[in-house]
């Protein structure tokens, strides 16, 4: 069965991240650790081939694709797209998380003055969504089923990114954890399956998998 890979990772932990506090777009760095997790992941992918890096335009995003692309020379320049940001938080943005959570339980769970527009988010997580397919389709057209896009975002928006691939009739984010310096991968089938009336060409392979920040394991190991 031929079939093309998409790579969703997240980027390596930030302070923010170690303290709870909300990052949004904030620019934020990687830390010491978050750098030597991607260091990990990016060992894990070494012996893979890459078609091509997309990413937030994010520090701590672009940070984490820097790290990778050095494991990969041959591939491209990254491309950087704000499509891949995190969700804009406003105010709440450098704030602890459980701050902004007791606000939204006294306004009935509905989203806080100055936060990215729901609806606003998820056109923009199909704006990222139409981006992958078609870089995708482009690599496919000369690389065939070894099309590999790696593509780098964040927690929220990866949630997002996997269902709206998967399952975009809900306008709910994928309920699953999304771990710093975490991989997701997608299959990308180039002959659909048939389950009854539904052609179905896109699988999930791994969910939010972490076994290399136990150690240098190659993917095919984990």
């Amino acid at each position: 069965m031929e079939m093309a890979l998409i790579s969703i990772i997240r980027h390596g932990e930030t302070e923010h991240n170690n303290k709870k506090i909300i990052q949004g777009h904030l620019e934020i760095p990687l830390n010491k650790k978050g750098r030597e997790q991607v260091k990990l992941l990016a060992e894990r992918l070494s012996n893979t081939h890459i078609s091509m890096i997309l990413s937030s335009d994010l520090k701590r995003a672009k940070q984490t694709a820097e790290i990778i692309k050095m494991m990969h020379p041959e591939s491209p320049k990254i491309a950087y797209f704000d499509a891949l940001r995190e969700r804009m938080l406003g105010k709440w943005e450098g704030k602890p998380f459980e701050e902004y959570l007791l606000e939204k339980k006294k306004n009935n769970n509905l989203e806080p003055e100055g936060v990215e527009n729901t609806e606003i988010f998820w056109e923009r997580i199909n704006k990222a969504k139409q981006l992958i397919m078609r870089m995708l389709e482009e690599k496919i057209k000369n690389e065939k089923n070894n099309a590999h896009l790696v593509v780098v975002s964040h927690g929220g928006t990866i949630r997002r990114i996997i269902t709206a691939f998967l399952f975009p009739q809900y306008k709910e984010p994928f309920p699953t954890r999304i771990d710093n310096a975490s991989i997701t991968q997608i299959e990308y089938l180039l002959e659909p399956l048939n389950y009854g009336s539904v052609k179905q060409n896109l699988i999930i392979k791994i969910l939010n998998s972490t076994c290399h920040l136990e150690g240098n394991i190659t993917l095919k190991e984990c």
